[in-house]
């Protein structure tokens, strides 16, 4: 496929898998026939687009009111905690990576 030919969900897709791989973009690129320039470009589209989406939820951001239920505890294990937000639910163990919530927050925040 031509590069001119690319959209924006191929980038979307090969950028997160990127991301995923723990390669380096030259390392993506030869696997994937494509140009690293390319590669690169992309990637910076994409960080200003997720600045952007970040930036505008912190301006958003308010205090909303919360109400705990006492429904299914049995569900959550000790020291973990379970966000429900109209029929999303977010569960999560003790220990789990709070900069990974966020992100996930963020998102569900940007779809709300």
């Amino acid at each position: 496929m031509r590069a001119k030919q690319r959209s924006a969900k191929w980038w979307e897709k090969h950028i997160e898998a990127f991301r995923a791989s723990g390669m380096t973009q030259r390392e993506y690129c030869q696997l994937n026939s494509m140009k690293p320039r390319a590669l690169q470009y992309h990637l910076t589209q994409m960080r200003r687009k997720e600045s952007n989406i970040s930036h505008s939820l912190e301006k958003r951001s308010e205090w909303v009111p919360v109400s705990v239920v006492d429904s299914e505890p049995e569900r959550i294990s000790p020291g973990g905690v379970r966000l429900q937000i109209n029929r999303i639910i977010i569960e999560a163990e003790r220990g789990f990576d709070s900069a990974h919530l966020t992100s996930i927050l963020r998102t569900v925040g940007a779809i709300c």
